[in-house]
């Protein structure tokens, strides 16, 4: 405020011909902001804090100007240069003194919503060679990504993609196969959220897992996250993973006759999506009805059609066979 008070002019020019510094840190403390907040209640918001980050030089600038005229002033008043230095010195010593201990506070993990630190370091120091790790949400990967060294001894066995290709999180690989993978682990390091069956998939299976043939060692809290080891039972230690069954999709569409003579049926123009629940081998049609033939060899009926197209897969489970069934009448 004491920067703007006359006699300053805010968009007159100086003597020199410059211009002053308030007919610049105003606009760019006020214009950034208010036009994106009267652009946010009339149309979309696009208002976001970061987007008007740079206007806050704008009051740095004010601030400056302000702690400068109120040193002219007192050194007028007593007739003293040199007091022109003491409010800028005044303003830079209470302003170290009361941000200190705030600032330290910003620098310990104790002020981050998540602590990723203190999970890493736990499983450095207590991991065993061949020991496996798995993030409940990749988000908690951070975790590896921040602390690399403390997970030298553990194996990140749901990884497919690293975090340094998909940033922060990485990509991981097909939930049948990590699966698997749990089962052929003696000891499993889980970060992230507490196992459970009441999280969303594909989470709940993971937990599933877990909770049936592990047995859990330890657990220890941290800020905004659980760190659980599970050590597998030696009973389980030959069961297979539980099968998951991922839905697909086929289409269908054309112009097929059958059951009554000179009467067509399915005359869609364009292919229709139809979902069926698990992956397709292979489809094919009789007079009457469509089939799908899915991995686990079971058959799917549909309706009738003269083509049918779709993610045609090969079996992927050892032993899935079967036909297709004719109706043909």
């Amino acid at each position: 405020m004491v920067a703007v008070l006359p006699p300053g002019s805010w968009w007159r020019r100086r003597s020199d011909g410059g211009i002053c510094l308030s007919s610049v840190a105003v606009p760019l403390l006020l214009v950034p902001a208010g036009l994106l907040l009267v652009e946010s209640s009339v149309l979309q918001s696009l208002f976001q804090q970061r987007y008007v980050l740079y206007g806050e030089a704008g009051v740095a600038l004010l601030a400056g100007a302000g702690v400068y005229r109120i040193g002219r002033w007192l050194a007028g008043a007593l007739r003293r240069p040199e007091l022109v230095l003491v409010p800028g010195l005044a303003v830079c010593l209470c302003t170290l003194l009361l941000q200190l201990q705030v600032q330290h506070g910003y620098r310990t993990p104790q002020s981050r919503a998540y602590n990723f630190g203190g999970p890493a370091f736990y499983v450095g120091s207590h991991a065993r060679r061949g020991d496996g790790v798995l993030f409940m949400s990749s988000f908690f990967r951070k975790a590896e990504l921040g602390y690399p060294e403390q997970f030298r001894d553990t194996s990140d066995f749901a990884l497919a993609v690293p975090p340094l290709d998909v940033p922060y999180r990485g990509a991981n690989k097909p939930l049948p196969a990590v699966l698997s993978l749990m089962l052929a682990r003696r000891r499993i390091w889980v970060i992230g959220y507490l196992p459970s069956p009441t999280l969303p998939a594909p989470m709940r299976t993971e937990s599933q897992v877990l909770l049936q043939d592990f047995t859990r060692l330890k657990a220890r809290s941290y800020r905004g996250m659980w760190l659980t080891l599970w050590v597998r039972r030696t009973s389980t230690a030959k069961r297979s993973a539980p099968v998951v069954v991922v839905p697909s999709t086929v289409e269908h569409w054309g112009s097929f006759f059958g059951g009554k003579r000179n009467v067509n049926y399915d005359l869609d123009s364009s292919p229709v999506a139809l979902t069926v629940p698990g992956t397709v081998a292979e489809v094919g049609t009789s007079n009457s009805t469509q089939y799908a033939l899915l991995t686990n060899g079971g058959e799917r009926p549909g309706p009738p059609q003269s083509r049918c197209r779709g993610p045609l897969a090969e079996a992927d489970q050892a032993g899935a066979a079967g036909r297709l069934a004719s109706t043909a009448a």
